[in-house]
């Protein structure tokens, strides 16, 4: 059982800006089809002009219930889901209903306004359609505007392939916390399990902390071309996919930690994926950290060199259990020496000249000892009999071609119905007993998801640290009087200023403003109390300190 930490009523207010932002105006949806389903009430939620009602209004769902989507919702407008009820009762569940012709609505939503502010959290959202069957390349959320945020937290995505979150946009934000992605799994592909993907656009920033990965085919993140400008991913447990887990390949300014990679890239590299470079577009040999040297056009774009980047990658764990070993060292075509870092990675980090911001360290080769052995056995032998099925399966001469037959859900080990039936909590346990592991973490906590571990998951502080820049950044030259403030705060610097920004503890960006002078005032009274990071540009220079609101 997976128990998520549930924020301070204080810190979920100030996460969400639900005052400051927009007013507290919540609408109660209660489970239903037809005119009362979501669909109907989001999309109808107008004036008679045809404006919306309220852009701010939060939708609640009632927890145990099951929402039908009758049509999927194209919104050029923020959406905000949130649970209500009874907190022991499983998270209300958005299931995907069918058009006239039986075809099946997908995705759930297509979020498709520019710079919208959106919020999911504490909603399950499942894949397998009406008739419990697994679809093709299929997602829950695609963000088709440029420059959204989104924040997913206490969220279930289960049974998507395609996707579960898909960004279409470019320079967007993600914010992902205590989340669980499970049953990502194709019978006939095995980049078909995709979790959150990014195409080749560039992304403005990403916290993905505290999330599970369990038993998925593909990616757990995919974002392959334009530059990944700020990043903090940590303390994630991906267990079990069958190729490269995190497609990261031009990050800049990221932490990459205490995360835990168990049973990952399956499937194993070979020289026929090599030659085909399916994992590494420079047929390097795969690895589970694979980063490249970014192009100078992406470099170029935001003003930076090579030299620039920043990428911090320690304290992270890695093991490959032995039925997947097994599998490795029995078909003669597959490589068993699955690396953390390939040599190609390995050298940037080595290069203290080219890449002086390049650190890793502290990251172990070892078995967590998981508890849960019911969970660890039907989905670590369903992966290792996945491999062999596919690959015995497959067509000469076409690598992708196999058919490993069924598919591996979890809920199904017991019979389970996959749709509605889903035991809640949720029946995998990921807690682990490897003494080293258990402190291992770069902040003396446990490797990976901290949920799975009592108490834990409060001591970890949330990451504030992703709002400063690549370039230029300093100590804190400016001065912020008083601190802590009620209402009226002063920020004054030695150097003319020229934009002072405030960013809440998710990272989110609450206020921008322009100032062209030394000092500016800035009224506080509005916000809620707790920390801030106050961010000061000026010619020369950027940067950052903390701001106590009381």
């Amino acid at each position: 059982m997976k128990t998520v930490y549930k924020l301070s009523v204080l810190i979920v207010l100030n996460m969400l800006c639900l005052s400051t932002l927009f007013s507290q105006d919540i609408m109660d949806v209660p489970p239903g089809t037809n005119n009362a389903a979501l669909y109907y009430v989001i999309a109808g939620d107008t004036l008679p002009n045809g404006d919306r009602a309220n852009l701010d209004r939060i939708y609640r769902l009632e927890r145990g219930g099951n929402y039908l989507m009758e049509a999927t919702i194209n919104a050029n407008y923020p959406i905000r889901l949130i649970a209500g009820g009874d907190e022991s009762l499983r998270p209300p569940m958005i299931i995907a209903g069918q058009f006239s012709d039986g075809t099946n609505i997908r995705p759930f939503f297509n979020l498709d306004g520019e710079n919208d502010r959106h919020l999911f959290k504490d909603i399950f959202f499942n894949g397998v359609d009406l008739n419990r069957e697994y679809l093709g390349f299929t997602s829950a959320v695609v963000a088709n505007g440029d420059g959204q945020s989104i924040t997913y937290e206490g969220c279930i995505f289960n049974a998507f392939t395609g996707g579960a979150t898909r960004f279409e946009g470019a320079n967007n934000k993600i914010y992902i916390r205590d989340c669980e992605w499970r049953n990502g799994v194709s019978a006939t592909h095995m980049f078909i399990g995709q979790q959150v993907t990014f195409p080749a656009l560039p992304v403005d920033t990403m916290i993905i902390t505290n999330n599970t990965f369990f038993n998925n085919n593909a990616f757990w993140l995919f974002q392959e071309n334009g530059l990944a400008r700020f990043q903090v991913i940590e303390h994630n447990t991906i267990f079990t996919n069958l190729v490269d887990p995190m497609r990261l390949r031009f990050a800049s300014n990221t932490n990459i930690r205490s995360n835990l990679f168990y049973g990952t890239l399956a499937y194993g590299d070979s020289e026929e994926f090599r030659d085909l470079t399916v994992y590494e577009p420079d047929g390097s040999p795969t690895s589970i950290v694979s980063i490249y040297e970014a192009p100078s056009n992406i470099l170029d774009a935001e003003g930076l060199t090579e030299s620039d980047r920043k990428l911090n990658i320690t304290h992270n764990a890695y093991f490959t259990p032995e039925a997947i070993k097994s599998y490795w060292e029995t078909n003669s075509e597959v490589d068993d020496n699955i690396v953390w870092m390939n040599a190609r990675t390995q050298a940037l980090f080595d290069d203290a000249d080219g890449h002086p911001f390049f650190h890793t360290s502290d990251n172990y080769n070892m078995d967590p000892s998981f508890t849960d052995i019911a969970a660890h056995d039907f989905v670590v032998d369903g992966v290792a009999d996945f491999c062999e099925t596919y690959r015995a399966t497959l067509t000469p001469g076409e690598p992708l071609s196999g058919d490993a037959g069924t598919t591996r859900n979890y809920d199904a080990a017991d019979g389970t119905d996959i749709l509605i039936d889903i035991a809640w909590p949720l029946p995998e346990n990921l807690a682990y007993t490897n003494p080293t592991l258990l402190v291992g973490g770069h902040d003396g906590l446990p490797v990976g998801d901290l949920n799975w571990h009592a108490g834990q998951r409060e001591l970890y502080d949330e990451p504030n640290d992703i709002i400063l820049s690549n370039k230029n950044v300093v100590e804190a030259n400016f001065e912020i009087t008083p601190n802590p403030v009620h209402d009226l705060v002063n920020i004054t610097s030695p150097e003319e200023i020229v934009k002072i920004e405030i960013f809440n503890t998710a990272g989110e960006l609450m206020q921008s403003v322009n100032v062209n002078a030394n000092n500016k005032a800035l009224q506080m009274a509005r916000y809620n109390s707790g920390l801030y990071i106050i961010k000061v540009h000026t010619k020369n220079s950027i940067s950052a300190s903390q701001l106590i609101k009381i």
